[in-house]
Formats: C-alpha cells, sequence, structure tokens
C-alpha cells in the first residue's frame, strides 16, 4: 500500500507540474499574441506596430517593433498614403515598382527604417500621412472626379503595420 501512495503522489506531483507549466506558457502565448484592433478601418496588432517616426531632411525615419511571439514580414518600400478631404488616398509613384521583398522580424525584436520621400511618392507635400509596411492589395477605383485612381484594400485576416507623420511647409522648406 505505501508504495501505491508514493506513486500516486509522484503522479499527482508531475501532473501538477504539467498543468502549472501548461498555464504558464499558455498566459505567455495569450499575453505574446497581442490585441487584434481595427483604426482607420485598417485591422492592426496591438504589439506590432511602428514607432519614433520622423521626417528629417527628405527622409522619413521609423521603428518597426515586433513584441508578438511570430516571425514577420514587412516591405522595404512601405506604401504611403496621404489624407485629403478625410480620405487616405495612395501616394506612391506608380513608376516604383512594388513587390513582397521578403523582409523578416524575428520575434520579440525591432529594426530601423529610412525611406526617401521622393523616391516613392509623386510629389512631396504639406499634409497627414500613414505608412503602411506590410504587403497590402493596390486596387482602383473611381474618385469624386470621375478619374481612376489606385488605393490600397485591407483584409480583414490579415495584420497590417501602420504609422502615422505630419509634413508641415517648415518642414519642407
Amino acid at each position: 500500500m505505501c508504495i501505491r501512495k508514493r506513486f500516486f503522489i509522484v503522479l499527482l506531483v508531475i501532473l501538477a507540474l504539467v498543468c502549472i507549466f501548461s498555464l504558464v506558457f499558455g498566459i505567455f502565448a495569450y499575453v505574446t499574441e497581442g490585441k487584434r484592433y481595427v483604426a482607420d478601418n485598417i485591422p492592426q496588432n496591438s504589439r506590432l506596430y511602428i514607432d519614433n517616426i520622423y521626417y528629417e531632411n527628405g527622409s522619413v525615419y521609423y521603428t518597426i517593433v515586433n513584441d508578438t511571439r511570430h516571425t514577420i514580414g514587412y516591405e522595404e518600400k512601405p506604401h504611403i498614403e496621404r489624407k485629403e478631404n478625410g480620405v487616405w488616398r495612395l501616394c506612391n509613384d506608380t513608376s516604383v515598382e512594388y513587390y513582397y521583398d521578403g523582409n523578416r522580424l524575428h520575434k520579440f525584436k525591432q529594426t530601423r527604417c529610412r525611406i526617401e520621400l521622393d523616391e516613392l511618392l509623386d510629389q512631396v507635400v504639406e499634409g497627414e500621412y500613414r505608412l503602411i509596411a506590410t504587403d497590402v492589395n493596390v486596387s482602383k477605383r473611381i474618385s469624386e472626379s470621375g478619374e481612376s485612381e489606385l488605393y490600397c484594400s485591407f483584409e480583414e485576416r490579415r495584420t497590417y503595420i501602420v504609422g502615422y507623420f505630419t509634413l508641415t511647409e517648415d518642414m519642407l522648406s
């Protein structure tokens, strides 16, 4: 009987340790997954974002932060939109080739990026901009003026890395 009790106690201890490990790992996995949310009609994640974005001497500098437990892909040449009359409009130079370039950012890492605006945009003017560092679908639509224009469309099931910056007249002079 004594051997059965010891075996039972050892089994309970092992089972308790497995439960504790599973609970701790589960909490870690849940916390590091991040919270999905939608801002400006773009699905995003609270642990995957652009930080410290600013404009200086013709370039935009920013940091892509990946605080999730997944390796993610990002674009070397991000899509950039400018807000015009309350609508986000793609303002990338359409002659620039965009393709997924295979950049990877490992879990719990960040990377510093720099882009030359005049290489990506048709025209650099003052205004409110947003930068999308993940691959997006570019589609055509008819604008209010009846002209065909390109725009970024976002899939609900995906997560996008987005940052905002503003250019003023003083910054551009």
